[in-house]
This record gives C-alpha cells, sequence and structure tokens, in this order.
C-alpha cells in the first residue's frame, strides 16, 4: 500500500518521499498518543467499573508502561531536530 507521498504524481520524488516519512511520523505519534491515553485511562476507567465503548481492541491488549513525553516537549525536540 503506498503512502500519502507515492500517490502525488505531481510532485518530484524528493518531495514525495518527504510526504510519506511526514505522514508515517504522524502516524507513529498518533498510535503512540492513543496507547499513552489508554495506558493512563483504562486502569482508571477499570476501577471505577466503566468499560470502554469503541476502543481499539490492540490498544487494551498491548498497554505499555511508557511514558511520552509532553507534546509540547516532542515539539520542541523536533524544532531543534533531535527528533523529526
Amino acid at each position: 500500500m503506498g503512502g500519502a507521498g507515492e500517490r502525488r504524481s505531481d510532485v518530484g520524488v524528493d518531495l514525495q518521499e518527504g510526504l510519506s516519512a511526514y505522514a508515517e511520523k504522524q502516524a507513529h505519534i498518533l498510535r503512540d498518543m492513543g496507547q499513552a491515553f489508554a495506558d493512563k485511562w483504562y486502569p482508571e476507567l477499570a476501577r471505577s467499573g466503566v468499560e470502554p465503548e469503541g476502543w481499539p481492541e490492540h490498544y487494551l491488549a498491548n498497554r505499555s508502561s511508557v511514558e511520552l513525553p509532553p507534546l509540547e516537549e516532542l515539539l520542541e525536540l523536533e524544532e531543534e531536530g533531535v527528533i523529526f
């Protein structure tokens, strides 16, 4: 399955690769945020007897203990070129 950049025929290869890399990075960030949310809130909801509805099963099955830095810190690291 091609990425967003590969679907663009009106731009050069370099821009296609950049668009694909950006889309992959954004998807990774969103998956990590979803996992962090599940890790933080699922135990609290379960203790309260609330069963989350509509959560993707993989977030509940793969709950990790990894703490993500705040979004502001991630954005600062990106601006500094530490992550991209």
